[in-house]
């Protein structure tokens, strides 16, 4: 009979599911908060939107943006709140990810070091 998966396997794998999980949900957030910044720039500065390059505004969405806000977009006040908060939940997001690398590296350090099994 094989050994049961060790508790702390088991307690590991959960946590690093919820932290990967948790960046993911923030991902989404962070899109739709993008599309809304989009939508916005195209209702106020049309012109400005409409003068990027076709790919720009197609497929290399966030570099236009980003194009806009160098180029004086960056000097309206409601933009760079819209920007701001769009922003706000990147460094949650490396960081959660960082931690489910970390949790799923402990475990195979476990189960290789320290006698964990799987």
């Amino acid at each position: 009979m094989e050994p049961a998966t060790s508790p702390i396997v088991i307690l590991l794998s959960l946590a690093a599911a919820a932290a990967v999980l948790g960046a993911w949900a923030l991902a989404i957030r962070e899109r739709r908060r993008f599309r809304g910044l989009v939508a916005w720039i195209e209702t106020h500065h049309g012109a400005r939107w409409a003068a990027l390059p076709g790919a720009a505004r197609r497929f290399n969405v966030e570099g236009g943006v980003e194009h806009l806000r160098r180029q004086g977009l960056g000097e309206d006040p409601e933009f760079m709140a819209r920007y701001r908060t769009v922003k706000r939940g990147k460094p949650w997001q490396v960081i959660l990810q960082l931690v489910g690398i970390a949790l799923i590296g402990a475990i195979l350090l476990g189960v290789r070091y320290l006698g964990w099994t799987w």
